[in-house]
């Protein structure tokens, strides 16, 4: 089903990043990790998309994956699969 609908272009070509944290709230000072098959994987701390929404292009917001988070405050995260952020971090 996923193959016609992408054939279709219908769903995305590239899988979403997996996070190591389930949804929701969790303590202060927990570590989050965010993983995929391959490529980059460009997120944001402020619930907003790190693709630019209508074009897929890099917000300039953007952050790209390079290391373990540490979640100290409340936040929401985001991520995509995509090119290299300009602010990669």
């Amino acid at each position: 089903m996923l193959g016609q609908l992408r054939a279709a272009g219908l769903y995305p070509s590239l899988d979403a990043p997996w996070f190591s944290l389930p949804g929701g709230r969790v303590a202060s000072g927990a570590t989050l990790s965010l993983s995929a098959p391959a490529g980059d994987i460009l997120y944001s701390l402020d619930g907003t998309d790190p693709r630019v929404y209508g074009t897929g292009a890099v917000s300039p917001t953007a952050l790209t994956y390079r290391e373990p988070v540490a979640l100290e405050r409340t936040l929401t995260v985001k991520a995509a699969r995509g090119a290299t952020a300009p602010g990669a971090r």
